[in-house]
């Protein structure tokens, strides 16, 4: 029994002798009281909501100014700002557009303890991020009809119109300063692969043509175009080829501070690497081809818009076109996509 108890007292588990500066011990940090955080205020919310660039207030006038981005619509922020008052239990009392030259709006609301506030909301001359842009140009040629003539002018929105300077049948030569509310681009006619057998148009520009040859070219066209912002290609692909013509009519395009636009959608175009050589605005692009439709072809566009934060859409003037540009507008406001015209997405090396 005593052998036993002993062994038992042997395989019996030990005491470990823990010395007190052993111990681990934990203490959780203090947390912050719940009320310490400032709760963001009515206006502030509104605010954000929105959102605004910056506030400034002037010496004496009562109103605070809030200055927003470019490239959302005026009546989509002032929709944010009436969904947020509402949200905090508001009320808008007014909503009022201003006749200034910069878009503007002044917005009254009472907050959820009858408080009024005024502020004037006004559209700067920065983008806000996430914003983006959507050029639109008609191709305008020989075949327009009046009846299409009439539906472009009630188009208000910002438009560019690639014309053929010297079209005398087309209506914009004719009688530029009906159309100076459009921008104007001369779509000059240029050297295709199929030349002579394909004409591009009246006056090309061809690939033996030296300096002086474009420049008279393009005198006579300003002419008849006075304020074109820019220059289009019309075919051209075998001119966008020629490195040496290129030059010489790149030249021309910086000697007039204008942009140049190539739509010949040619793999060897040397316009890019042309333009970035010479410093000049210029930009690839495509006209929309006559069997494609154009709600699908604008709506493809608009998606683009939002990714990249911009695009480029150009089609032909005809009647089914007009209308899907029309039906384009409410969805490009809703999302925020500015429509402009062409110029304001012309930057170097693009």
């Amino acid at each position: 029994m005593l052998f036993v108890f002993a062994l038992g007292g042997y395989f019996a588990p030990k005491k470990l002798d823990v010395k007190p500066d052993s111990l681990l011990i934990f203490v959780d940090k203090p947390k912050a009281p719940p009320d310490s955080i400032k709760p963001m205020s009515f206006r502030e919310s509104v605010q954000k909501a929105i959102p605004i660039l910056k506030a400034t207030k002037k010496r004496g006038n009562p109103v605070e100014v809030w200055t927003v981005g470019k490239g959302i619509a005026l009546p989509i922020y002032l929709l944010r700002a009436q969904r947020q008052i509402i949200a905090r239990k508001g009320v808008v009392v007014q909503m009022i557009e201003l006749n200034n030259k910069i878009p503007s709006a002044r917005l009254t609301w009472a907050d959820s303890l009858g408080d009024s506030s005024t502020v004037e909301i006004r559209v700067g001359e920065a983008f806000l991020e996430g914003s983006s842009s959507l050029a639109i140009a008609f191709t305008v040629d020989s075949s327009v009809t009046p009846g299409l003539w009439g539906a472009l002018e009630k188009l208000t929105i910002p438009l560019s119109l690639l014309v053929q300077p010297f079209d005398s049948t087309n209506n914009v030569v004719r009688d530029p300063e009906k159309w100076k509310d459009k921008e104007m681009i001369a779509w000059i006619a240029m050297e295709p692969h199929k030349y002579p057998w394909i004409s591009p148009g009246p006056r090309p520009i061809l690939i033996h043509h030296n300096d002086k040859d474009i420049d008279k070219i393009l005198n006579d066209a300003f002419k008849r175009l006075p304020t074109a912002a820019g220059i289009a290609t019309r075919m051209g692909e075998r001119a966008v080829e020629h490195k040496p013509l290129l030059q010489a009519l790149v030249h021309n395009v910086q000697e007039r501070n204008l942009w140049f636009l190539d739509l010949t959608q040619s793999r060897f175009s040397r316009t890019m690497e042309v333009c970035d050589e010479m410093k000049v605005q210029c930009r690839m692009s495509s006209i929309m081809p006559s069997e494609k439709d154009p709600t699908k072809y604008l709506q493809t566009l608009l998606t683009t818009a939002t990714k990249a934060g911009k695009a480029v859409a150009i089609l032909p003037l005809t009647e089914a076109n007009i209308n899907a540009v029309k039906a384009l507008l409410p969805a490009a406001e809703l999302q925020g996509t500015e429509i402009v015209k062409l110029s304001e997405l012309m930057n170097p090396q693009e």
